[in-house]
């Protein structure tokens, strides 16, 4: 088998989807590969240029890292070492989708809303030393940044990036938790349309530049515009990491932020600008990042730019049922080529979890999907009750 890989590593985000394809009408010798920029840029910047490269290879394998390295070489690419990162180096406890304490469903599900998140770490952490079991970073979901005065969540939705007064009302920083360390979501900011009951909209209207998404959920996201990205960040994060024992981030639906806004979709830089100040914050600051629902284009830029905290990212889908191994073989390889390492997601070390919100019932393959999550070189992190 012979494998070949084209790709235009000129600009990701407008060239991602739109600009390389295959067709042909049957006919021996009639298969043809086009590239180009996205339909959706009608102007092009003075002095624009594309670049192609094409690497072929005996064999799928040898092909897709033939064309990582390639791209990694002409950029300089280089990654947290395992010294620098934890989420890679040590194994993690997640309250992510799957797991038993995604407080986000269970505390909403459970009224009245009685249960402030940081008793349960707490009974998590001494459980956990009760094992003589070392975990040094708790994954923290949305309910972390709730500033609702009785702690409910509005999902992913966050209108101030902060600890919760309901759910840490001594803070997550040292006075709080010591020296836990702390996994946290970053990914959507309330639009004007987001329907919550906290007044004012998100806190950085009043602070920073911001823009709605106008494409698919018009109005219900926002983020902070991309010429002002690099100082938005680097504020956000050195504060959070100061303030809240940040130590690393998880990064989702970064599809959104691209093609649900205009000004994203229809400029040949905004997003790699707006993806340089998130991501090259993050990499700064040696905040190892997972990313969860993205796009290929994500990925790559993420090579080109050298943004270093880019590490591991998802496979499958939220709240694994035990199949993202199987897209190990794709997906898998081609995060590997780029020396990302791929995520299996929550894991459970027993088949059953009683009482789980997470529409799991049972997970039949616990060893098969520990052995293989080990085997990825990539996070490990677990999600059971307490108890199991």
């Amino acid at each position: 088998w012979t494998a070949e890989i084209a790709t235009d590593y000129s600009f990701f985000s407008i060239n991602n989807g739109a600009t390389l394809w295959e067709r042909s009408d049957g006919s021996v010798g009639d298969e043809c590969i086009s590239f180009g920029v996205s339909g959706y840029v009608t102007q092009l910047p003075p002095h624009f240029e594309q670049h192609i490269a094409f690497v072929g290879r005996q064999g799928i394998n040898s092909a897709y890292f033939a064309w990582g390295q390639m791209l990694q070489r002409r950029s300089n690419t280089t990654r947290l070492t395992l010294h620098e990162d934890i989420l890679n180096r040590k194994i993690t406890y997640w309250t992510d989708n799957g797991a038993y304490y995604c407080f986000c469903n269970r505390f909403n599900d459970n009224k009245p809303y009685d249960v402030p998140m940081y008793k349960t770490i707490k009974a998590l952490q001494a459980y956990h030393h009760s094992l003589n079991l070392s975990i040094d970073m708790y994954h923290l979901d949305p309910f972390w940044h709730s500033h609702h005065p009785d702690g409910h969540c509005d999902g992913v939705t966050a209108s101030n990036w902060s600890a919760s007064a309901f759910h840490w009302p001594q803070g997550l920083g040292q006075e709080g938790f010591g020296n836990t360390s702390f996994q946290m979501l970053f990914m959507l900011l309330a639009g004007p349309n987001f329907k919550t009951d906290l007044p004012g909209g998100n806190v950085y209207e009043k602070l920073w530049s911001m823009e709605s998404q106008d494409l698919g959920d018009i109005g219900m996201n926002s983020q902070v515009v991309s010429d002002e990205s690099h100082a938005f960040w680097d504020d956000l994060f050195g504060k959070r990491i100061a303030d809240s024992n940040l130590r690393a981030l998880v990064t989702d639906t970064l599809h959104v932020w691209f093609l649900g806004f205009t000004s994203r979709i229809n400029n040949t830089e905004a997003q790699e600008i707006w993806l340089d100040g998130y991501l090259g914050a993050a990499s700064k600051y040696g905040l190892p990042v997972r990313i969860d629902q993205s796009l290929p284009s994500d990925h790559c830029a993420s090579a080109a730019h050298n943004w270093r905290a880019i590490v591991s990212a998802r496979c499958g889908g939220d709240m694994d049922g035990g199949n993202s191994w199987t897209q190990m073989a794709s997906t898998g390889a081609f995060l590997a080529s780029l020396n990302i390492r791929p995520i299996m997601d929550v894991l459970w070390t027993t088949s059953q979890q009683p009482g789980n919100t997470e529409h799991i019932q049972e997970r039949l393959h616990i060893e098969h999907e520990l052995i293989i999550a080990v085997l990825t070189t990539g996070p490990v992190g677990f999600g059971d009750m307490l108890g199991t």
